[in-house]
């Protein structure tokens, strides 16, 4: 399964970030048609973190957020490229 071209995709950090604040209906209206997807990766994330983060649970629970599973190595070269330009220590910016 491929991502549309229009989607959004988001990394953990700004996902839990709109789900911490109560902001998920506000990411869902802005998102209006586009679909919204995370990467596996993400979803592996959010699960660690929603034993003590419920926001987490709630993002995982979103039915209009989908999971972009992928072993493809282009998609893998693509997601590390901007993680590294992402990531500050140990730290999304």
């Amino acid at each position: 399964m491929s991502v549309p071209e229009d989607a959004l995709v988001f990394d953990t950090g700004p996902l839990r970030h709109f789900g911490i604040q109560g902001w998920l209906a506000v990411l869902r209206f802005l998102a209006g048609t586009r679909p919204v997807y995370i990467p596996d990766s993400v979803e592996r994330e959010l699960n660690e973190a929603s034993g003590h983060v419920s926001a987490a649970r709630a993002i995982l629970e979103a039915n209009w957020i989908h999971v972009h599973r992928s072993t493809e190595h282009d998609f893998s070269e693509a997601f590390a490229h901007y993680y590294d330009r992402l990531l500050v220590g140990r730290t999304g910016s």
